[in-house]
């Protein structure tokens, strides 16, 4: 009885623990192209672009998670163009390509990869097609995302920690890799 008892008790720890202690990180890789030659560039400072300039973005799972993107114009205007899971391996092309327009300002698109699902931010989403071009649907979908980015944040200022490197690529050489956490928030600024 004692031998079982001993046994009954690390395994009934083991199975009561949280589930986020037996959750794998998130390993992932973006790509951000720009030009009519579609040229890699870094994403941890502004990207200076102009008026008519194309983009693309590359994102590539490291394991299963689930991806959501968005763009939030100079305009204060936003507009979500991914909600989806992606399994590990999958290689997501935003191949656009999408063009800088007027007003100039600054623009930014909004990355966020999670392992878990994101229900609060997808509920948003639905209210924000259900109600296109709703300010009120767009602002709250907006505060969700810098909630999110706020709560992930380990250092002020970093939302995951990304690692610029060279990898060699169908479009180019410069690859930026994030590691480590269950979820990121990759905010890229676009000024034009």
């Amino acid at each position: 009885m004692k031998k079982m008892l001993l046994v009954f008790i690390p395994l009934a720890f083991i199975f009561c623990l949280p589930q986020t202690v037996f959750s794998q990180s998130l390993d992932w890789n973006i790509q951000f192209l720009s030009g009519k030659t579609q040229n890699s560039r870094p994403i941890d400072e502004p990207i200076k672009m102009e008026n008519g300039d194309e983009l693309s973005l590359i994102v590539k799972a490291g394991a299963d998670c689930y991806l959501y993107a968005f763009w939030y114009n100079s305009e204060r205007r936003i507009s979500v163009f991914h909600n989806q899971a992606l399994k590990k391996g999958t290689i997501e092309n935003f191949d656009g390509p999408f063009y800088i327009t007027k007003p100039s300002g600054t623009e930014t698109v909004y990355v966020i990869m999670s392992r878990s699902r994101q229900a609060n931010l997808e509920k948003l989403i639905d209210n924000c097609e259900k109600n296109k071009g709703s300010r009120l649907h767009e602002n709250n979908l907006y505060n969700e995302i810098i909630n999110l980015q706020n709560s992930v944040s380990t250092v002020e200022g970093h939302y995951g920690t990304p690692t610029i490197t060279s990898a060699s690529t169908e479009r180019g050489s410069l690859v930026t890799s994030f590691t480590g956490q269950e979820t990121y928030v990759t905010a890229i600024s676009i000024e034009h």
